[in-house]
């Protein structure tokens, strides 16, 4: 069952990405014509940067490692003598570290994306309606506030546009998380029972598989936060 866990959360990630794919030229397009160009040029790269970046790393590193880390725990909690279970509890915290490097990287890429679209932003928007006013007579100021006026339509439409974006990767990413979360309730009991009549083993083999749940449960909060 943890391994099919493990398929489902592949196949969210890999969802995840397209919709990214399909959704974020969309919404560039709609902040370019609300005058965000910059925004939209740096937002769009930024953007689908991460999505390819965290659609390579889940489907073609984490989850192939996250099922070697399976496979090592189980046999080393049933084969003691080995400590195979130490090999794959490295690989998993590998994969926790590559996780937290990526999400960092793009945390600090969109915030220095943010920063410098927003003040190129505001400097054109401000040319913009200085030269109508100036350079378009009688009607050059009225021109300067029906430009606000777009623009005020335009960022309402980019917020809705915005909300069905965060409610689509929601529906994707909920059900295999909740998933996730249900089987590390169950086993936290498990752990438990095995624990109060020392059947060492067991709590090992069930330690094992938490750990795996705990690093796809970072794998999908990683691809909803790059959403």
């Amino acid at each position: 069952p943890v391994s099919g866990c493990i398929h489902d959360v592949s196949e969210a990630a890999k969802s995840t990405s397209v919709f990214m794919f399909s959704f974020v030229p969309v919404y560039s397009g709609v902040m370019l014509v609300s005058g965000q160009a910059v925004s939209a040029a740096s937002y769009q790269s930024v953007v689908l940067f991460a999505a390819e970046l965290i659609s390579l790393a889940s489907t073609c590193l984490i989850v192939p490692l996250m099922t070697v880390s399976l496979a090592l725990g189980l046999t080393g909690s049933v084969t003691p003598g080995m400590k195979l279970d130490a090999a794959g509890s490295f690989i998993n915290k590998c994969c926790g570290w590559f996780l937290g490097l990526t999400t960092t990287v793009f945390v600090g890429l969109l915030s220095m994306q943010g920063i410098v679209g927003a003040a190129a932003d505001n400097m054109t928007s401000r040319a913009v309606k200085f030269s109508l006013g100036a350079f378009v007579p009688v009607v050059g100021s009225a021109l300067g506030e029906a430009l606000n006026s777009v623009r005020g339509c335009l960022t309402l439409l980019k917020s809705t546009l915005g909300a069905f974006g965060i409610l689509s990767t929601a529906l994707i990413v909920l059900p295999p998380l909740l998933e996730c979360v249900l089987w590390l309730i169950s086993l936290n009991f498990c752990v438990m029972a095995a624990e109060t009549f020392s059947l060492d083993t067991v709590a090992s083999l069930f330690k094992t598989a938490q750990g795996v749940l705990k690093t796809l449960i970072g794998v999908l909060a990683a691809c909803s936060m790059f959403m």
